[in-house]
């Protein structure tokens, strides 16, 4: 029984280790393939999320142009606000001037007083159109604002869409935006 290390193989040993080579060259090969399929959907995967986050900065970044615009927007209203506003005292001031003036000259002169009246009737029509305008301007102005509140509104929605993790979440979320830019 001891062939002192010079035995000759046993039947079978070899027909085993081809078995088991070839076995492990099989599994080797499939566990590269799974790991090269796993890795190109991960790549995938990770060049879509990056194009959905292009679009939704590019989103971003034109609600925020659209808001710096209606911004400038109503900073110009105002602005345009505030001269009316400033026109409408002046004229104010220099309509009771002129009245003041008007009464000086009825007490020369009764042939002045037609085109006193004529010309009290030209500042109440400026002064009435004035406060026209600048009912028209308030209104506007109101109304940018409105605007401002519904943008900041949207932004912050999607600000929360764009920070949930859960998409069932992202997705009740999606809904919910739809239904308030519908209306």
């Amino acid at each position: 029984g001891d062939c002192s290390g010079t035995c000759p193989p046993r039947p079978g040993v070899k027909k085993q280790e081809s078995v088991v080579s070839e076995f492990n060259a099989l599994l080797s090969s499939q566990m590269t393939a799974q790991r090269q399929y796993f890795e190109e959907r991960r790549r995938d995967q990770a060049r879509q999320h990056g194009a959905e986050m292009a679009a939704v900065e590019a989103r971003r970044a034109a609600a925020a142009a659209a808001t710096r615009a209606l911004e400038a927007e109503l900073a110009a209203a105002r602005a345009a606000n505030d001269v009316l506003e400033r026109e409408a005292a002046e004229a104010t001031a220099a309509e009771e001037l002129a009245r003041r003036q008007i009464r000086q000259l009825e007490a020369l002169n009764k042939k002045i007083s037609g085109e006193q009246r004529e010309f009290e009737s030209h500042a109440e029509r400026t002064r009435v159109d004035e406060r026209a305008k600048s009912v028209a301007r308030k209104a506007l102005v109101e109304d940018l604002q409105q605007q401002i509140r519904d943008l900041e509104t949207f932004i912050k929605m999607r600000g929360k869409v764009e920070a949930s993790t859960n998409e069932v979440d992202r997705q009740g979320s999606a809904v919910l935006i739809a239904e308030a830019e519908g209306s």
